[in-house]
């Protein structure tokens, strides 16, 4: 993983966005084709690959993130009894965390029209993808899914933000976020 971390790192200094995607695309494809031996950490620096996945998959640009969610839907249908322990509700619990936070509305949000930062199509796949992962996420965690949901609700709520609300069919937040 050390060949990713290095080049990754360079790209982020100097904010090559196009370099970062493909470090990204690379990441996940590696963890996908590799999926057997990083669920079970038999390949060496499975857990930094997957450490790796998880801070991209909090980048702030969508098309670095969106691979990443591939990765984890590969990994949920790896049985949780072939796991690696840590790769199944510790894992899921911060990814949880992370992909709730990455499918909220922007906190400035007031509609697509205004909206400069984040582009529409972007933020729907990734909401669109999301959506299996934290299905899966649910049914591994269960309860602590739940807590993990309410935490990050009353957050954004605290803090002001524009939550992780639904849809209400025109893209834009619903009322009831």
């Amino acid at each position: 993983v050390e060949f990713l971390r290095h080049p990754l790192s360079l790209s982020q200094s100097q904010h090559w966005e196009d370099a970062i995607v493909a470090l990204s695309d690379l990441a996940a494809t590696l963890a996908r084709e590799e999926m057997d031996d990083v669920a079970t950490c038999r390949m060496v620096g499975s857990t930094d690959l997957v450490e790796l996945l998880l801070s991209l998959q909090s980048h702030p640009v969508h098309a670095v993130a969106v691979p990443v969610l591939e990765a984890w839907l590969t990994l949920q249908d790896v049985p949780t009894s072939e796991r690696h322990p840590d790769l199944a509700s510790p894992l899921y619990g911060r990814l949880v965390e992370v992909i709730l936070k990455r499918v909220a509305y922007p906190p400035s949000f007031v509609s697509w029209e205004e909206e400069l930062d984040v582009d529409e199509a972007d933020f729907e796949e990734m909401r669109r993808l999301a959506t299996d992962v934290l299905v899966g996420a649910y049914f591994l965690m269960r309860a602590g899914y739940l807590e993990k949901l309410a935490g990050v609700i009353l957050s954004a709520k605290q803090n002001g933000g524009a939550g992780v609300g639904t849809s209400n069919g025109g893209g834009a937040p619903s009322n009831d976020q």
